[in-house]
């Protein structure tokens, strides 16, 4: 599993602009980064009347968009994953996982 760094702060103090910029700058040294993003509040990525939104109204636990350009998956987990459970996810594909949010993990963090 990649090494995990987190950022916590208070809503709008900045902490996805300074990412955005780490990703970028992790990049340009040829690293392959993944961020993981922590909503208090319910997430809706997917629009009501899109064939996405249909297959997970009829009851499917995972739905997956695949384009050119991205790949999206959508899921309805029976208990929301945890930080850790994530990384294991991504396995070997990446060097390091930054991660908005996610309070009281014990990985490294700034403040």
């Amino acid at each position: 599993m990649a090494p995990i760094i987190r950022l916590i702060g208070r809503s709008g103090s900045g902490k996805t602009t300074l990412l955005t910029e780490v990703v970028r700058l992790l990049l340009a040294d040829g690293m392959r980064v993944a961020v993981f993003k922590h909503a208090h509040h319910r997430v809706d990525l997917d629009r009501k009347g899109k064939d996405s939104f249909r297959y997970a109204s009829a009851g499917a636990v995972s739905v997956t968009v695949v384009s050119a350009d991205k790949v999206a998956t959508f899921e309805a987990p029976a208990k929301e994953p945890g930080l850790l459970e994530l990384a294991k996810r991504l396995g070997d594909g990446v060097d390091l996982i930054l991660a908005e949010g996610f309070h009281g993990v014990a990985t490294p963090y700034l403040l």
